[in-house]
């Protein structure tokens, strides 16, 4: 119980976070009082983040990109801290000022997980999540045991 809690609370809190981030992005690209160098911050960071985003979907086939992913990710923290210190100038450094903490922690998990990637493949955290999500019994762990069939979703093999 105390678990869902507290995941509930991680989970409010990155949603705040994230809105404030957002507001603060659309009252700066409104404003024609701030900078275009801020301006062009944001728009390279949410470039960089749509890229990373993309780069997520092949990563099962590719795990190297998971490092890419990192690397983008701490780029993309030195831009917010760019955004942070040229808002701050202009009054809108509280709308990006919690976004820099929470993407400390998601590069270092981002890192860990490209290495668990890298080092032991994807099959071995694709098995690891077959196992979480259905208990040996679904389409991930047929993935994982060379099962590469066009109907491995379809329990009967019919079509």
């Amino acid at each position: 119980m105390v678990g869902i809690i507290i995941n509930v609370a991680i989970v409010i809190i990155v949603l705040l976070v994230l809105i404030f981030f957002v507001y603060g992005s659309v009252l700066v690209y409104s404003s024609n009082t701030v900078s275009q160098t801020l301006k062009n911050y944001l728009t390279a960071f949410y470039v960089l983040l749509i890229v990373s985003i993309i780069c997520t979907a092949f990563v099962a086939v590719a795990p190297y990109l998971g490092i890419l992913i990192a690397l983008i990710m701490i780029a993309n923290f030195f831009l917010l801290l760019f955004i942070w210190k040229e808002s701050a100038e202009y009054g809108y450094a509280e709308y990006f000022m919690g976004l820099p903490i929470l993407w400390i922690i998601a590069i270092v998990l981002t890192i860990i997980l490209s290495a668990i990637a890298v080092t032991y493949g994807v099959e071995y955290g694709a098995k690891l999540l077959g196992n979480y999500l259905d208990s040996n019994q679904g389409a991930f762990t047929d993935l994982t045991q060379g099962k590469f069939d066009i109907n491995f979703l379809n329990r009967n093999n019919e079509l």
